[in-house]
């Protein structure tokens, strides 16, 4: 019997702790430049009033942790339509650089799932606080910092989904499997895994 081709992606392997860092500065700078240019075209400098100050304060405490939450729920409601039983976690990258996931241990998918499920958050999510921009100017700090939370945060699943559809060419009939700490790229061993490119 053959030994079957595996490629292994973890957020522990040396060549995430290198390209994440480097991810997070690109992906900030990009989000600066989306911020600022939201700020301009909703003319949110008219909206600026004295609770500014307690309002900046309320969302600088508050907004990040709940866009983080709100990015793992994401990913955790497209496992479930994929038949997932999603677990979330936490972990570090160089003792100082936390991160959050979401899992679901043995669940296979093709790559158009995988990618829906890896890069969701960053679509919906990013989308949503743009929409939200235009329709509440007034709120413009809770936008800018959910949508900045956000971009960064997605760093992982852009370098995951990038490494593991790139890896994907070397396998006929891949399929991604979810083991929890980390993602397989593997063969199909069933037939009712088609290849979706």
């Amino acid at each position: 019997m053959a030994k079957q081709k595996l490629t292994t992606f973890s957020m522990h392997s040396t060549s995430a702790k290198i390209a994440l860092p480097f991810m997070v500065i690109v992906l900030t700078w990009i989000s600066i430049i989306l911020l600022s240019w939201m700020f301009d075209v909703t003319n949110a400098a008219s909206f600026v009033s004295r609770r500014a100050d307690l309002i900046s304060l309320v969302a600088i405490i508050f907004v990040p942790p709940v866009t983080i939450v709100l990015h793992e729920l994401v990913h955790a409601f497209f496992c479930l339509i994929f038949g997932g039983k999603p677990k979330f976690g936490a972990g570090m990258i160089y003792k100082i650089v936390p991160y959050f996931t979401t899992s679901s241990p043995n669940l296979k998918l093709n790559l158009w799932q995988m990618t829906i499920v890896g890069l969701s958050p960053l679509i919906v999510l990013s989308l949503a606080a743009i929409g939200f921009a235009f329709i509440f100017p007034q709120m413009m700090m809770i936008w800018m910092l959910a949508l900045g939370t956000n971009i960064v945060g997605a760093c992982a699943d852009v370098w995951f989904t990038f490494n593991i559809l790139w890896t994907s060419r070397r396998y006929e009939h891949p399929v991604v499997v979810d083991r929890g700490d980390s993602l397989d790229l593997q063969e199909s061993s069933s037939s009712n895994i088609k290849r979706n490119r």
